[in-house]
C-alpha cells in the first residue's frame, strides 16, 4: 500500500523517475529494520523473556542452578540467540519482498524494466551504504532480542501467582 501511494504521488507531481528510489530508501532501508524489530520483539523477545520471568519467579532458576545446570547457558541463550535470528530473518525476508513488489509495482510482469531497476537499487546500495544497513539490522536485532532478557534478569524475581506469564514479564521488565 505504502508502495503504490509513493508512484502514485510521484506520479502526480510529475517525479516518476524518482518514486522507486524512494520507495527503496524508505521502506527497505528505513521502515522495514524498523518493524522487523518491533515485530520480532512483541511476537519472539518479550514473550521469551516472560518465560524467563517465570522460571525465576517459579524457583525453577534456583533449581537448575541446584542441578549444577548453568541456567543462562540453558535457558537464557537459546531464547536471546532465537531473538536476534527472528529479528533478522524478518527483516531479510521482507526487505526482498518489498523489492520485488516495487519491482512489480514499477514495471509489472515483465522482465524488460529488470536492467534499469538493478541499476537504481545498485545505484543506492553502494557498499557503504550496504554495510550500515547490515550492522542497522544486526544491531536492532541484538537491541530486541538483549533488553528483554536483561530487564528480566535485573529485576528482583517476585512471585505473582494471579497473573499470566506475559504479564508476569512485563511487570519484570517496568516495575
Amino acid at each position: 500500500m505504502v508502495i503504490r501511494i509513493v508512484l502514485v504521488t510521484s506520479q502526480s507531481y510529475g517525479l516518476t523517475q524518482y518514486a522507486l528510489e524512494m520507495v527503496v530508501r524508505v521502506l527497505v532501508l528505513e521502515l522495514i529494520p524498523l518493524a522487523a524489530a518491533m515485530y520480532a520483539a512483541l511476537r519472539c523477545t518479550i514473550p521469551l523473556s516472560a518465560e524467563v520471568a517465570v522460571l525465576r519467579s517459579g524457583g525453577g532458576w534456583d533449581a537448575l542452578a541446584a542441578q549444577g545446570s548453568d541456567p543462562l547457558r540453558a535457558e537464557v541463550l537459546p531464547r536471546t540467540v532465537a531473538g536476534v535470528f527472528c529479528a533478522l530473518m524478518l527483516a531479510a525476508v521482507s526487505c526482498v519482498i518489498t523489492l520485488v513488489v516495487a519491482y512489480l509495482s514499477v514495471y509489472g510482469f515483465t522482465g524488460a524494466g529488470f536492467a534499469a531497476y538493478t541499476h537504481t537499487v545498485g545505484r543506492i546500495f553502494t557498499p557503504a551504504l550496504s554495510l550500515i544497513f547490515a550492522l542497522k539490522i544486526l544491531f536492532l536485532a541484538l537491541t530486541v532480542a538483549l533488553m528483554p532478557i536483561a530487564s528480566v534478569l535485573d529485576a528482583v524475581p517476585r512471585r505473582r501467582p494471579n497473573t499470566s506469564a506475559e504479564l508476569q514479564g512485563w511487570c519484570a521488565c517496568c516495575c
